[in-house]
Order: C-alpha cells, then sequence, then structure tokens
C-alpha cells in the first residue's frame, strides 16, 4: 500500500526540505559483491508504513545492529521517536515490506532473506505473529553444485483492485553453473495465510536480475510486472488466469527500437536500465528508467512510444516518484527533484556526513493530512528524515 495520497497535496507546496533528523542510528546495511570484491552493491532493507487505526505516526521497520529486527514509531506532529517492537533477527534480512489487504483490512509485514520469505500479521502496533514462511530448493553453484535454499533477490506483494485479489511476485537469481545464473519468475496468488503458485517463467544468463516495477495500467483495468528478461524490457499481465505464455521468450516486448531512438544511438534492447518508477502525469503514464551513469529514458506506457532521452550528469542509485508533476532522484551525496514541466534538475540538496558517508536509497511518506517527507539511508548506519 502506498502510504501517499497524492491528490491531497498541493501543487503549488515548495519541496525545500530544509529541515532533518536522525530517526535511526544503529541500522544494519546489507551488501554483497556483484562480482567482484571491488563491486559492492547496497541494498536498502528498512521500510516506511502507516497503521489504519493510528493517526500522526508511520513506523520503520529495520534491521539493526547487534542482529535484531527493530521497529521505531515517530510521530510527526510532536517529533517524538519511540521503539516498540524488537525481536531476535535470524532472517538475514534482505528486504522489508508492508502490505495492507484491502477485502479483509487486515496488515502484515513480509520479509525476504537467504533462508526464504516470511509472513508476519501484525495484530496490533505492538504485535506481530509469524504465520507463513516460503522456501525453495534447487541445485547451486559453480564448479560444486548442491542442493540449497535458493535466496530470493527480490519480491513485490500488492493488492490487484480490478480483481480484488491479492498477489506475490518472487524473483529469484542464483549461480546454475561456472558462466550462468538462473533466472526465475514466479507468480502466487496470496489470500489470508494461504499461498498459491499460478506461474513461473525461467531463463539462464551471465547477469542476474535488476528491475522489478508494478504497473497499474488504469485504462485498461490491468495490473503488469515490467522486468528485464535476457536484456529485453518485457511485461506480463498479472492475474489468476494463467498465460498462454510458454517460456520468458514469448512474453511480450514493453517498448522495441524505434526510428526515434536509432536516430539518437540509443537501444532499449541492449542497455539495462537498472533504476525505474512509474509517474501518473496529465492523463499518461510514464516510464522513468534510469542507469546509474544518470542516463534517462522516459516512455509513455499507454502508447508504448518514446517520449524523451536526457543525461543528467550524475551518478543515480534511487529514483522514486514523488506527486503531481516531482520525480526525486538519489545520488552519492545528494538528492534531486526533477520537474516533469520543465524537464531538468530544479534543487540539488547536498550533504556531507563524511568521506565515507554515502545515500542508499530515498523513500517517501506522504500523510493524508499533507506531512510530506524523504525517509533516506545513508552508508554511515544512520536514517534519516527530511521534510
Amino acid at each position: 500500500m502506498d502510504s501517499t495520497n497524492n491528490n491531497n497535496l498541493n501543487k503549488e507546496k515548495n519541496l525545500n526540505f530544509k529541515n532533518q533528523k536522525n530517526l535511526i542510528d544503529n541500522y544494519q546495511i546489507f551488501y554483497y559483491n556483484q562480482y567482484s570484491s571491488i563491486n559492492i552493491e547496497f541494498i536498502s532493507t528498512f521500510e516506511i508504513y502507516y497503521l489504519k487505526n493510528i493517526k500522526k505516526s508511520f513506523y520503520i521497520a529495520f534491521p539493526s545492529e547487534g542482529g535484531l529486527l527493530k521497529i521505531v514509531k515517530y510521530n510527526y506532529i510532536n517529533q517524538v521517536s519511540e521503539e516498540i517492537y524488537s525481536f531476535k533477527n535470524q532472517f538475514n534480512i534482505r528486504k522489508i515490506k508492508f502490505f495492507y489487504e484491502p477485502l479483509t483490512q487486515k496488515e502484515y509485514l513480509f520479509i525476504s532473506s537467504k533462508e526464504g520469505l516470511f509472513i508476519f500479521l501484525i495484530k496490533s502496533e505492538k504485535e506481530y505473529e509469524l504465520i507463513n514462511s516460503l522456501k525453495k530448493e534447487g541445485k547451486t553453484g559453480g564448479y560444486s553444485i548442491r542442493n540449497a535454499i535458493i535466496p530470493i533477490y527480490n519480491f513485490e506483494i500488492f493488492y490487484n483492485k480490478f480483481e480484488k485479489k491479492s498477489y506475490l511476485i518472487i524473483l529469484y537469481s542464483y549461480q546454475s553453473g561456472c558462466t550462468s545464473k538462473m533466472n526465475q519468475t514466479l507468480i502466487y496468488k496470496f489470500q489470508e495465510k494461504e499461498i498459491s503458485l499460478i506461474q513461473e517463467f525461467s531463463y539462464r544468463s551471465f547477469e542476474g536480475r535488476s528491475l522489478l516495477l508494478l504497473y497499474e495500467d488504469n485504462y485498461r483495468q490491468k495490473i503488469y510486472l515490467i522486468t528485464y528478461i535476457k536484456q529485453i524490457l518485457r511485461y506480463i499481465e498479472i492475474s489468476d488466469k494463467l498465460n498462454d505464455y510458454i517460456n520468458c521468450d514469448d512474453l511480450p516486448i514493453l517498448f522495441s527500437t524505434g526510428p526515434e531512438l536509432i536516430k539518437l544511438g540509443i537501444s532499449i534492447m541492449k542497455i539495462l536500465y537498472k533504476y525505474g518508477c512509474i509517474v501518473p502525469y496529465k492523463e499518461k503514464d510514464l516510464l522513468f528508467l534510469c542507469d546509474k551513469y544518470g542516463h534517462l529514458l522516459i516512455i509513455d506506457l499507454l502508447q508504448k512510444r518514446f517520449i524523451n532521452d536526457l543525461n543528467l550528469n550524475f551518478n543515480i542509485n534511487s529514483v522514486i516518484y514523488f506527486c503531481n508533476n516531482k520525480v526525486i532522484f538519489g545520488s552519492r551525496n545528494s538528492f534531486l527533484i526533477f520537474d516533469i514541466d520543465l524537464y531538468k534538475i530544479i534543487s540539488n540538496h547536498e550533504y556531507d556526513y563524511g568521506k565515507n558517508c554515502f545515500l542508499i536509497s530515498v523513500k517517501k511518506f506522504v500523510s493524508e493530512d499533507n506531512f510530506y517527507s524523504l525517509i533516506i539511508d545513508y552508508s554511515d548506519s544512520k536514517i534519516r528524515l527530511f521534510y
């Protein structure tokens, strides 16, 4: 559930983010070596959410130093933080995702790790019950093959408002040979605590997965998964009806290289844009795709056509749609606000927290009473609030 009600935001509100506050000081950072010891990838593992019966507050769930999973409550009216929950972290957490199920009005935390996926029912703000877990075994390794629990690369849990059903998507990416990785996409239906597999796609490649976007198409009244498969941007409708596609190569291509891209010397078929977000804008749905070097492609999802190509001239490690006509990019030591009407960066918020401190990701929280903010985690084990 998105914690942002964009319609309640005043379009003229100045997003200056002049105020900042340390929310968390003992955040445990997750990172791994993608290809070598000098190519380290940092992954954001905290989640921000609110509970339907609690007003004027939001929650941060995060793995902390000392091997604990902690939940901190922050009241943005009186600016008071309170640690309300803590238990031994036995999961080696990679991602935490809050989920609100509208039909039952129940709230959950989904936690993924190298050991599998764990689902907690939120019974109250201080009571969490483990109701289910999901683990997958397979043959992994390079020179030496062994049976092991397959680590989850990424996942999403969401409610399909058109079908009035909930779905869980899990992406696996693991070594399955000396030079290749096995990439698997599993689509489940989620109901209460029951999980049932609907469809599965798999393929081998030299690189791992890098993009998982959900697109809510209100015009066609469908929800799609957008992801790369063999370096080709493809999409698949998420439904409990089995698709006719036999394998990944049969999935439709989201955007083929057209004359306008050839003219610019760009091929979406060959460039892997790692970061992305969906932007509703002037009766259009725009897909923002960018790589870590600041190359940005903008695609009209309804028409499936190219809109624009920009070089932002700074490194990127995060991109989110904030509200109205604003997109926010995260860079090493700053976050930058992009105005879609002007097609340019309108402000750069740069902070120096030390030589070895850099930004990992940018997330947002906008309340129904228009408290708008950014929550950013850094490599110095701190999570900071900007408002």
